[in-house]
């Protein structure tokens, strides 16, 4: 293993503060299911809410057990909308006067939260003020590794060297400051960590990066894996040990050994394999697109069994999260909510 290197720490960052309330929204309306469903799997219930219908939902998280917040765009603005029954009803909530799109939400708790995009907004008051980090920008996703900070995943392509790289930001989620970044090649898809202990990134070509959080503030980095050539979209760790990940044309690994072996698993199923969430190791779910449909999976027995979730016809998902409970959330077009 080696020492992550800080790249640079720039100290002269301006932050741009943009203090905005939270919407005052009447009583939120009840959700009413559809055409009720009978899958194979638990007891499961599909909502169009009136309140998010105008939204592609394009990102959700959970920042309790029962308190949800879910991010989605039309053609031209972004909307940010809050559950705190568990998904089944909705409010509106204020984040910025220009509305603008972005592409993930996450919170660490109730209190404090990110949205990625174009720009980089945070909250310590669980959403009723938001503020502008001026850096990074066009970030994609935000997880939270340790008790005062996050990593933000910015994209970005070296023109003059012809280079795909992804700047992995640290962020103070006390005080949403920025103080440093690294640098990591390839393009990164996902990544999940187990809080204070492991981390998993995944990119394209295979590319897997295990990272482990050390108790100075730094990170050792296990020596990047490839052990196959697809692009790899998803990962979930179940434990510092087991972790599933997916990814283009069915592709579905594991490992038992805190990733630095991976078995392939033969799943059968048709797709890109751009979403997990895992009660344990024998029960999950995932996101699967198959062109321009998108499957809803029951994953079971170590992640050999697949069993597809009946939704309607029209549903697409876009994303999916599970709380310590075991209850899973997915969510996508047309404001469209699926609880299991």
């Amino acid at each position: 293993m080696k020492t992550i290197k800080l790249l640079a720490i720039l100290g002269l960052w301006s932050l741009s503060i943009m203090g905005c309330s939270e919407k005052v929204e009447t009583t939120p309306t009840p959700v009413t299911p559809t055409t009720p469903i009978t899958p194979s799997t638990p007891t499961t219930s599909f909502f169009t809410d009136p309140t998010m219908k105008k939204a592609n939902l394009v990102s959700v998280s959970f920042a309790s057990d029962q308190i949800l917040y879910a991010f989605g765009n039309d053609a031209s603005k972004g909307y940010l909308f809050k559950s705190t029954d568990l998904g089944k009803t909705w409010t509106e909530v204020k984040f910025s006067d220009a509305n603008p799109i972005m592409q993930s939400v996450s919170f660490k708790d109730e209190k404090v939260g990110i949205l990625n995009g174009k720009n980089v907004l945070g909250t310590i008051d669980g959403g009723t003020t938001w503020t502008l980090i001026s850096r990074p920008t066009d970030a994609q996703q935000t997880v939270y590794p340790k008790s005062q900070e996050g990593l933000i995943l910015m994209r970005l392509y070296d023109n003059f060297h012809s280079k795909k790289y992804t700047e992995v930001h640290s962020i103070n989620t006390a005080n949403l400051s920025h103080f440093n970044y690294v640098t990591l090649g390839g393009y990164i898809n996902d990544v999940h960590f187990l809080k204070d202990k492991l981390g998993i990134f995944v990119g394209e070509v295979g590319a897997i990066d295990v990272i482990l959080a050390k108790a100075d503030g730094t990170y050792d980095y296990i020596d990047q894996v490839k052990p196959v050539s697809e692009d790899l979209l998803s990962v979930y760790l179940i434990s510092d040990k087991k972790a599933f990940v997916g990814g283009k044309n069915s592709t579905f690994l594991k490992t038992v050994d805190g990733g630095i072996n991976w078995t392939v698993i033969k799943t059968g199923v048709a797709g890109d394999v751009s979403k997990l969430a895992f009660q344990t190791e024998n029960l999950g779910y995932g996101i699967v697109v198959d062109g321009a449909k998108t499957n809803l999976y029951k994953i079971e027995d170590a992640g050999t069994k697949w069993t597809k979730i009946t939704t309607p016809d029209t549903a697409i998902f876009n994303d999916l999260k599970i709380n310590s409970q075991g209850k899973a959330i997915a969510v996508g077009k047309d404001g469209g909510v699926y609880l299991f």
